[in-house]
């Protein structure tokens, strides 16, 4: 079943067509936009969120990318305002965090991850196993949830290496009680190495492409998947 789904960013140009978010995000972060495009999609999720609990009668989890320039003082009190007047249901949110983010753990840093985490937002690792990841800050700071790169995932039909190293990750969330999501699954045989070493939570074409919201609501008809669940070796339970 879908547990959750994760927020994307579209631009539908009227004259230029699709415009990719590797072009427009950096340029709303140079030009200052980026907090305002993120205080807009926030509340879009909010809408989402409540109208997935008010027709469905179920818990979903909406994650979103969090940039850099993004977690300051400013998002903090948004969220605030929104849980206030009641716009977004604050414990079906979880917030994806770089790890640059968390290795500069100083203090005003730690300041607005523990002030997130009173308000009762899920907070995530985005894109584990990238960048300069360090174990400290795993057992440091209270985060819920790890999401493992997809290039590992990509890259299980090749390299023996990359199995290795999401056996290891899987292993070791799982020791310390976090919640881990294998993003970039594509094909049969990444969804079964992926269960048999038991990853309980994917995300990736295998199942769906990105959708619209009205899509997302048809998606979530109790037993959507089971016809192709049925037809992949699973030795755990996937959601």
């Amino acid at each position: 079943s879908i547990t959750g789904a994760e927020a994307l960013l579209r631009w539908d140009h009227p004259e230029k067509g699709p415009i990719s978010p590797s072009q427009f995000v950096p340029l709303a972060e140079e030009i200052g936009l980026i907090s305002d495009i993120g205080e807009w999609s926030l509340e879009l999720i909010g809408g989402q969120l409540n109208r997935i609990r008010d027709e469905k009668d179920r818990p979903l989890n909406i994650s979103i990318n969090i940039s850099q320039s993004q977690f300051n003082v400013r998002l903090v009190e948004y969220l605030k305002e929104l849980k206030e007047k009641n716009l977004i249901p604050i414990e079906n949110l979880t917030l994806e965090l770089t790890e640059n983010i968390l290795l500069q753990s100083n203090d005003t840093n730690m300041h607005l991850i523990n002030s997130l985490k009173s308000m009762g937002v899920s907070l995530s690792i985005d894109d584990f196993g990238t960048g300069f990841s360090s174990l400290s800050y795993l057992t440091r700071l209270p985060l819920d949830q790890l999401k493992v790169d997809r290039s590992f995932v990509l890259n299980l039909n090749d390299e023996k290496s990359s199995g290795n190293i999401i056996s290891a990750i899987i292993a070791m969330t799982s020791s310390l009680d976090l919640e881990l999501v294998c993003e970039g699954v594509e094909n049969k045989h990444q969804c079964e190495f992926l269960g048999s070493k038991g990853a309980k939570l994917i995300q990736g074409y295998l199942f769906s492409e990105p959708v619209s919201g009205e899509r997302l609501l048809q998606m979530l008809k109790p037993g959507f998947y089971l016809d192709q669940l049925a037809q992949l070796k699973l030795n755990k339970r996937l959601s």
